[in-house]
C-alpha cells in the first residue's frame, strides 16, 4: 500500500510520514473503497497518491474530424462542474460538423498546455488574429 494511503478504518491519512486531518468526507469521497483496491495501479503514475475523486462528464457532438488519421464524427466526452460550458462546446461541435467538419493535421508529437495555430505567413496569422 502507498505510504500516502493510510487505514481507512483508523481514519487516519499520513503524508511523508505526518498525519493529515481531513473533512470525514474524504474516507467516503476520496479514499472510497475503490480507490484503495486501485491504490497500486495509480501509485506509480501518481506521486504521493491518497485517493480518486469522481466528476461530472457530458458529451458533445458530433464533430467531424477530417484529418490525415481520421474522417468522422465524434461524440466527445468532457469532465466539468460548468453545465453551461457542455452547451456550448456543444453548439460550436455542431455549427462546425454543419461546416464540413475541422481540418486537422499532426505537425510533430509533444505536450502542450495551450492551443498552437500555425499559419503560411503572416498576413494569414493577421486575420486569424483579427477574426
Amino acid at each position: 500500500r502507498p505510504l500516502c494511503l493510510s487505514d481507512r478504518e483508523a481514519r487516519k491519512l499520513v503524508v511523508r510520514g505526518r498525519e493529515v486531518p481531513v473533512e470525514p468526507g474524504f474516507w467516503e469521497h476520496v479514499a472510497d473503497e475503490q480507490s484503495v483496491r486501485d491504490a497500486e495501479v495509480y501509485r506509480n503514475n501518481t506521486e504521493n497518491y491518497i485517493g480518486t475523486v469522481k466528476y461530472p462528464v457530458g458529451v458533445i457532438g458530433p464533430l467531424r474530424v477530417n484529418g490525415e488519421h481520421s474522417n468522422k464524427e465524434y461524440i466527445v466526452p468532457m469532465a466539468t462542474h460548468e453545465g453551461a460550458l457542455l452547451a456550448s462546446y456543444d453548439r460550436g461541435a455542431k455549427a462546425i460538423t454543419e461546416g464540413g467538419g475541422v481540418t486537422s493535421r499532426i505537425k510533430g508529437r509533444c505536450m502542450l498546455r495551450a492551443p498552437v495555430f500555425v499559419f503560411r505567413n503572416i498576413s494569414e496569422a493577421t486575420d486569424f488574429y483579427r477574426y
